[in-house]
């Protein structure tokens, strides 16, 4: 009688074991698929120091507190809604180099984090900034990587010159306005091949 009823007793204890795991599972899973929910937002993926940039979360903990972090440096914090989500704004640190930058959303009670790419632009000039096709245009640019090949290109499809960076990452090269190109505003931009950090300005083409 004795071992039937123990019997009974491990059997039971057994199932609840079961039970209690499955349940946990579940909740680990649905944690999982929340956590992986998460997300965030920029009103702008580029832009030069202390530019103002507006940031939407979604699927953080209800009413919790979330800390900012750009490139790991707090810049804010904010707190969500019910419903986990938040709309906050935050400054582009005035000493960020120029360079790929990672901004970051870390909920304090779900721990659930999101991250978004931040591009700040490397400076370029123009000696002219408006004129008929064929003018003659020194670009200047800085802050790139030491002497690696820097491509300038007309409307990013059109190659207009390449040139190697100084020590310093800098350098200056004389391109010409394409035959080609159509009055208007156009995009002349320099990417560094190594470092894929870029520059553009725009350059207005007049035929009158």
């Amino acid at each position: 009688m004795r071992t039937f009823f123990f019997r009974k007793l491990t059997i039971g204890l057994s199932l609840l074991a079961v039970f209690a795991l499955c349940l946990a599972l579940l909740g680990l899973t649905r944690l999982a698929a929340y956590a992986a929910g998460t997300s965030i937002t920029l009103s702008k993926a580029s832009g030069p120091p202390g530019t103002q940039v507006t940031m939407k979360g979604n699927d953080f903990g209800a009413s919790e507190i979330v800390t900012l972090t750009f490139d790991g440096a707090l810049i804010g914090t904010t707190v969500t809604t019910n419903g986990g989500g938040f709309f906050t704004g935050f400054t582009v640190p005035k000493r960020t180099q120029p360079g790929n930058h990672t901004v970051q959303a870390t909920g304090q009670s779900s721990g659930n984090s999101a991250t978004a790419p931040y591009i700040v632009p490397v400076p370029i000039t123009l000696s002219v900034n408006t004129g008929p096709p064929t003018t003659q245009v020194t670009v200047t640019g800085a802050h790139f990587a030491a002497r690696e090949t820097v491509v300038v290109t007309f409307d990013v499809t059109t190659t207009l010159g390449t040139t190697t960076t100084t020590g310093a990452g800098s350098f200056t090269l004389v391109i010409s306005i394409p035959t080609s190109a159509v009055p208007g505003k156009h995009a002349i931009q320099a990417t560094g091949q190594s470092s894929g950090r870029t520059g553009s300005q725009f350059f207005v083409v007049r035929t009158n």
